[in-house]
């Protein structure tokens, strides 16, 4: 597959002070593979709390509609490190 449009949430924490968001295009992936997306750098300095992570791809195809997924997933943020529940799509 190639040219996948995704885009990333996490929103929550500590008196709702997590709010970031971050988006880009995987130019190719092969079917079966993984990819790791990534906030800016900075972007969560520390926090602390429950937060929910939003995962949202666009599948390009020439001549049809996109194809949409999205996926969300409960974490805790404790200073920099998110640990987050497990899935697969």
């Amino acid at each position: 597959m190639s040219n996948i449009e995704w885009s990333l949430s996490v929103k929550g924490g500590f008196l709702s002070r997590i709010n970031v968001t971050a988006n880009g295009t995987i130019e190719t992936i092969e079917t079966g593979c993984s990819k790791s997306l990534k906030t800016p750098i900075g972007k969560i300095k520390r926090g602390f709390g429950k937060v929910n992570i939003n995962v949202t791809t666009n599948i390009l195809r020439l001549g049809n509609d996109p194809i949409q997924q999205s996926v969300e997933v409960k974490g805790f943020v404790f200073g920099r490190l998110i640990i987050m529940q497990t899935f697969s799509i």
